[in-house]
């Protein structure tokens, strides 16, 4: 999991377990301000959209809560919710 703060751009990793304990793993941010939207899109790898103004990326995580930038795939056009 990937929790972000869009004020500040901090971002921090985390995991649930089978038993459903959840453990944080590590500090990955500070990203750009202002994602609206992260979403997976499987395999551990995550699309970043800001609707401001239509910018996207694409990163990954891996199980040790380890984040990775992978592109930008943008633009896309702004305002999707």
């Amino acid at each position: 999991l990937l929790f972000y703060r869009a004020s500040d751009g901090l971002a921090v990793t985390g995991a649930v377990n089978a038993a459903g304990g959840f453990t944080n793993l590590q500090t990955v941010g500070g990203f750009g301000l202002g994602w609206t939207h992260i979403t997976s899109v499987g395999g551990g790898r995550l699309l970043f959209y800001r609707a401001s103004d239509g910018v996207a990326v694409t990163g990954s995580v891996d199980n040790g809560g380890n984040f990775t930038s992978l592109q930008q795939v943008g633009g896309f056009a702004p305002g999707w919710t």
